[in-house]
């Protein structure tokens, strides 16, 4: 008994020393239109970020926030937890609704429903504050004005599965960029974040255009020694675009001189 609970103090001490990746992922499930596409794109983002922090030898704190859990406080409270330790990792990955105002001219403002709205600029300040080793900051959701909210807004392909590779190649991406700040849009000013369908009759939802088309692209770069976030979203913003002409995800990093 001795010996075990020395052996658990040494591995909860070396967990505990170990840097680690910190996921937050906010999918708006509940949503009556786009809930269905935003689930699967939830399971498969789920398991890139366990894949990616297992290749990179990173403890992964992954949190998912999705249906009637979507609140504001709830995505608050996730950041004022977050340890301050310059090596962690942190990725934000929303998807689900959004809109544009006059104050926060090139990053979404994230649409909760009836449960409120919260600024994309707020989280970007945050991680501006606090650098980490890479922040990772996605918004899948419209950047338009608020009466589009409700539409069916359609892109109909029959899209590829996903590309099935081994996760290795992601150190690059993720660790050789220090104090970087990643942060991006699928969709430009005034415009919307687009569904695929699998049918002509837009009945079987397969996940949105951007968030579809990142992970593939991703997964693809992941294998490449000389990978970079410039190469994965121009990747990106072509794969998009041949898609559907009206959907320009936008990105910008900011990188902190040493």
């Amino acid at each position: 008994m001795k010996w075990l609970s020395i052996f658990c103090i040494i591995c909860a001490t070396a967990l505990h020393a170990a840097p680690s990746m910190h996921v937050l992922i906010v999918a708006d499930t509940a949503d009556k239109i786009i809930g269905s596409g935003v689930n699967l794109d939830l399971r498969r983002l789920e398991g890139t970020f366990q894949g990616i922090a297992q290749s990179i030898g990173y403890h992964l704190k992954q949190n998912v926030l999705k249906g009637e859990r979507v609140t504001v406080s709830a995505i608050k409270d996730w950041f004022v937890k977050l340890p301050n330790r310059q090596e962690d990792l942190v990725v934000f990955y929303y998807t689900g609704h959004g809109v544009r105002d006059a104050k926060h001219k090139k990053w979404p403002v994230m649409h909760l429903g009836d449960r409120g709205l919260l600024a994309g600029m707020s989280v970007i300040r945050f991680l501006r504050k606090y650098r980490y080793k890479l922040s990772l900051i996605v918004f899948d959701c419209c950047n338009g004005e608020e009466s589009a909210l409700g539409e069916r807004v359609i892109a109909k392909r029959r899209a590829p599965l996903l590309f099935k590779a081994p996760y290795t190649g992601f150190k690059r991406l993720f660790l050789e960029h220090s104090k970087s700040l990643v942060l991006v849009s699928a969709a430009a000013p005034e415009e919307r974040s687009y569904v695929l369908y699998e049918d002509d009759a837009c009945t079987k939802p397969i996940g949105s255009i951007f968030t579809r088309t990142f992970l593939e692209i991703l997964q693809k770069e992941g294998i490449n020694s000389e990978a970079t976030w410039d190469a994965v979203f121009e990747s990106v913003k072509r794969s998009c675009i041949e898609v559907t002409d009206k959907q320009h995800p936008v990105y910008r990093i900011e990188t902190e001189k040493l």
